[in-house]
């Protein structure tokens, strides 16, 4: 891996500079100013975040025991990589079936008749849903690929099969952020790795060609879920709930509706883009001017609540741990550490800090944990957009330290054979 000060620090001030750079250019009023409650607790919670890994790098670098472990799978990079390809492979296999042999998606549908299906609460199936958890690594095998320095072209054909796989989902479910956040990891790692070269020709054309294809994805996505009117359309879409708190100016809104060309589309997916980047940090202020009940804790572990419930093992009410102000918009990283614990999210995002430091330390030695940092590296760009915590994260975190109990306890089960039969131990 690359330097992890230079990934770490990259990784926070890139977010930044993203959000100003479209709050910049975005054609958008700011109907209430951010309060200065609000400017200050981000502050302090970026602040808090980058003394705790500063601190972390100056605590003793001895590498843990319990890491020790870790390295002893150096030797079988291969082989874990092949397990985990069949494991993924199963888990996708398992989830398409589901999808549509269950809950009623199909290619013949539209989206939004896709995407009702797929979250009716009588089409869910515990079982599938188990069987099918570790789809949510489909972007591990890829890094395992680059972290093995393999030239197997066969090898790395699988892991982008692999790759692609969550694709047709959000092509059948109209998700955007399935796409999003799959194409945010992909560049990560492929920068980690030294895979992109912006100085390239080729490099440069295959990025205008992904962004104008994502674009056209957005907005066919958007159109499906309001109408093929393009009056209608652009009437709806900017008197959504998000245009609230950051509208369009209107003379770019009279630009696009009597621009209906390419240049008009393009213009409107740019504010759009801009609207969803930004919105977030005034959707927080006005939650916190709400003054909310802290939740300590269920608002950002709110996927592990869900489980909980459909396990039976408790029964909180959902809408009772979503955002108090009854808005479908995010909030922010920030926004769910302030509505869970308040200002004691501030030591709170320190330990953050030295987390990471240690994490990102370890990824270096042992190629196990990079996926993890990759994790973190990725929420830490978009901590002013949305809470990828809250959502994605959780999930494939726990699944992902689920896989590595699995592969411990398979080479554990290995060497203790081997022992038995070096040592005719065995019963």
């Amino acid at each position: 891996m690359k330097n992890i000060s230079f990934l770490f620090y990259g990784s926070i001030f890139l977010g930044i500079f993203i959000w100003f750079f479209f709050f910049i250019v975005t054609p958008i009023e700011v109907k209430n100013k951010v309060s200065a409650f609000t400017i200050l607790f981000i502050s302090l919670s970026y602040i808090s975040l980058i003394l705790g890994f500063r601190f972390a790098s100056t605590i003793s670098s001895r590498r843990l025991n319990s890491l020790r472990l870790f390295s002893k799978l150096e030797e079988k990079r291969y082989l874990i990589l092949k397990v985990l390809v069949g494991l993924v492979l199963l888990s996708f296999l398992l989830r398409y079936f589901d999808l549509f042999n269950n809950r009623g998606v199909k290619f013949a549908n539209a989206i939004h008749i896709n995407k009702y299906n797929a979250a009716k609460p009588e089409n869910f199936s515990l079982l599938f849903a188990f069987l099918s958890a570790f789809r949510v690594l489909f972007f591990v095998p890829l890094i395992f690929y680059f972290a093995n320095s393999t030239n197997k072209k066969k090898t790395l054909f699988i892991c982008v099969f692999l790759f692609l796989l969550p694709f047709l989902e959000a092509y059948l479910r109209g998700s955007r952020r399935l796409v999003f956040e799959s194409l945010g990891i992909l560049t990560i790692i492929l920068l980690i790795f030294n895979k992109i070269n912006f100085k390239s020709f080729k490099t440069l054309i295959i990025l205008i060609s992904i962004i104008i294809v994502l674009f056209s994805f957005s907005l066919s996505v958007l159109k499906s879920r309001i109408s093929d009117n393009n009056t209608q359309f652009y009437y709806e879409i900017f008197n959504s709930q998000y245009n609230e708190l950051t509208p369009a100016k209107e003379e770019a809104i009279k630009f696009i509706q009597n621009n209906n060309n390419i240049l008009g589309k393009a213009f409107f997916s740019e504010i759009h883009l801009g609207q969803y980047i930004t919105h977030g940090v005034f959707e927080m202020d006005y939650m916190i001017s709400t003054h909310p009940k802290h939740m300590y804790g269920k608002f950002n572990f709110y996927s592990f609540v869900k489980f909980l419930n459909k396990l039976g093992m408790s029964n909180i009410p959902l809408s009772s741990i979503n955002n108090p102000t009854k808005r479908i918009t995010y909030i922010t990283f920030f926004g769910g550490m302030f509505l869970d614990f308040g200002w004691f999210a501030i030591p709170l995002m320190f330990l953050f800090g030295i987390f990471q430091q240690k994490l990102l330390s370890s990824s270096k030695h042992n190629f196990i944990l990079i996926p993890l940092s990759i994790l973190f590296i990725f929420s830490n760009i978009f901590m002013l957009i949305f809470n990828f915590i809250r959502t994605q994260f959780l999930f494939s975190f726990t699944i992902y330290l689920v896989f590595i109990c699995i592969v411990f306890l398979v080479f554990k089960r290995k060497n203790n054979n081997l022992f038995c039969k070096t040592n005719n131990f065995c019963l």
